[in-house]
């Protein structure tokens, strides 16, 4: 019996399909997304960034919180309190777990913890000041922003660009809600991060299964922790006989 249809397994598109994801979202002088939520100390933030533009702030709501580029070195304010760190201008991950610091995943500071929180929104390319206005808008490159509080995401925000009319911006996978520019200027973006796909072709040959069943050229696993149970305890009398391949990569749903 010839069976000549086809398997497709490969990895999904994190956004719909009205969108490209895309490898970062740049944003210019005076371009900044109004995140809609004010900052406040329980927040867990880590942002992927990188900035160059001096006196200027990523993200922030004075004068509580804020990632901000001083005299070309990446200061963290929580509260009152600063942390001057690593050289703006390369791209790191900044991670501000309630009140411990983390980039590029090294412990860097734990602030003396408080509870507090802003009067206004946090801006993304920005901050917002202590009057409610816009202020230290960024030249900055974000890659992507999650904020959680108690283990709860409230954003998980990657940057996209529509097909409709190539406007780039940020997409949130919490919300499912595309953010754009709430200031001046135009977003920009990097290229479009590819789909992997994988065809699994289904042998042309007299089936050795019942009609239910369909033989195939082989299975894959899709990620680390898949396997079958044989049920079967090893002895030394048993021959097993196994073709296979050992891959560096591994495809995900």
């Amino acid at each position: 019996m010839a069976i000549k249809s086809y398997a497709i397994k490969g990895k999904a598109s994190r956004v719909p399909s009205e969108y490209d994801e895309v490898e970062y979202c740049y944003m210019p002088l005076s371009a900044y997304i109004n995140l809609g939520i004010p900052y406040n100390s329980g927040m867990t933030i880590e942002i992927k960034e990188s900035h160059g533009s001096s006196s200027s702030s990523v993200i922030g709501a004075n004068p509580y919180f804020a990632i901000t580029n001083t005299s070309s070195t990446r200061r963290v304010r929580y509260n009152n309190t600063v942390f001057d760190g690593t050289a703006v201008g390369t791209a790191v991950v900044v991670k501000l777990e309630k009140n411990v610091l983390y980039i590029d995943g090294v412990l860097k500071k734990t602030f003396t913890a408080s509870s507090f929180s802003s009067v206004y929104n946090m801006l993304l390319g920005g901050r917002m000041s202590q009057s409610g206005v816009p202020e230290e808008t960024a030249i900055c490159t974000v890659y992507y922003l999650k904020i959680s509080i108690d283990n709860t995401p409230v954003f998980d925000m990657i940057p996209v660009k529509k097909k409709s009319n190539n406007e780039y911006g940020m997409y949130d996978l919490v919300s499912k809600s595309f953010f754009g520019n709430d200031g001046a200027s135009d977003f920009r973006g990097g290229s479009i991060v590819p789909t992997t796909v994988k065809t699994y072709a289904i042998l042309d040959k007299s089936s050795r299964v019942p009609t239910e069943y369909q033989e195939i050229e082989y299975i894959a696993t899709t990620t680390k922790s898949e396997y079958i149970n044989t049920n079967i305890l090893m002895k030394a009398s048993h021959k097993i006989e196994c073709y296979f391949s050992l891959e560096a990569e591994y495809m995900e749903d």
